[in-house]
């Protein structure tokens, strides 16, 4: 008993279940996220006096604010240790990177860290690749799966997609996901598209941001689902507008009704004051495409 509770003790993650193992079980049969708790709930937000939602607080920072400036000493003690960790794998340097990384903010350390990864002499891909597939995999905390996910996005394997495709699918991770699908995977945009299927939260903001117009039905989607999502339309209002070519789409003689719904609700969010987003004033066909929308509407009337 004591041994097991010295280890838990040492070692962050012994005695719960990892984070991919819990988006696994929460996951329908369909592949959509039913539960979003994660392990680390009560140990992240302890001393929070509110709790955001499931990747809100990357979200906010991301989008209008900078997530700080990723603290010198930190990355290099950091990346030391991960150097280490490829000379002479142990889990003693393990557990010192695990607890760093727990204490740290993700965002801001991610992108220096990465470069410092890059640049760092003694680092060797194949031993990064098991330590960060480790991280990823069986870490119990956030922040720990994060810089696990966002390693492997500097690795071309195919090994590790089912892994960051299920943790892609909780909208705490999906924005990390995003990143290393695109700069890994031959089929990026489709698995990002099937991928803004399944979030609806921030999740899908990340998503919908990277996600490129490549073929008609995700266009069409992008216009009657792609800008729907649990935090704010206006988010994505002009981004699917744009992408989806809504000007086009709108002039022709008829439209179908969720086309119409989408642009309705398009438009709102687009002429919403204060919105956190590109608005009407910036969307350069707002005029030719509101025209069509009251064309549209009055032969909703008539019929």
């Amino acid at each position: 008993m004591f041994g097991r509770f010295k280890n838990e003790v040492l070692y962050p993650w012994v005695g719960k279940l990892s984070i991919y193992e819990t988006i696994k079980q929460g996951l329908d049969p369909q592949g959509r996220l039913t539960d979003d708790h994660l392990p680390d709930d009560e140990e992240y937000w302890a001393g929070h006096t509110m709790r955001w939602v499931a990747g809100g607080l990357d979200g906010a920072f991301g989008h209008h604010g900078a997530g700080g400036d990723g603290e010198t000493e930190k990355i290099k003690e950091l990346a030391h240790l991960l150097s280490r960790q490829c000379r002479k794998p142990g889990m003693k340097t393990r557990r010192e990177t695990y607890v760093r990384l727990m204490e740290g903010n993700a965002l801001s350390l991610i992108d220096p860290l990465l470069d410092a990864v890059r640049e760092h002499p003694a680092i060797q891909p194949d031993r990064l690749y098991e330590e960060a597939r480790w991280l990823a995999e069986h870490g119990a905390h956030r922040n720990v799966v994060k810089v696990g996910i966002a390693l492997l996005g500097l690795l071309e394997t195919e090994q590790h997609h089912e892994l960051i495709l299920t943790l892609a699918k909780h909208d705490e991770f999906t924005l990390y996901a995003a990143v290393a699908i695109r700069n890994i995977s031959d089929q990026a945009n489709e698995q990002l598209y099937n991928l803004a299927l399944q979030v609806h939260g921030w999740g899908r903001i990340h998503v919908v941001e990277r996600l490129e117009p490549a073929r008609q039905e995700i266009r069409d989607w992008l216009l009657r689902e792609g800008f729907r999502n649990n935090v704010m339309y206006e988010y994505l209002a002009y981004e699917c507008a744009h992408k989806g070519e809504l000007h086009t789409a709108m002039a022709v003689p008829h439209i179908d009704r969720e086309l119409f719904d989408g642009a309705g609700d398009i438009l709102s969010a687009l002429l919403a004051a204060g919105g956190p987003a590109e608005s009407i004033d910036d969307y350069e066909h707002a005029a030719m495409v509101i025209g069509n929308y009251l064309r549209h509407a009055r032969l909703c009337v008539r019929l």
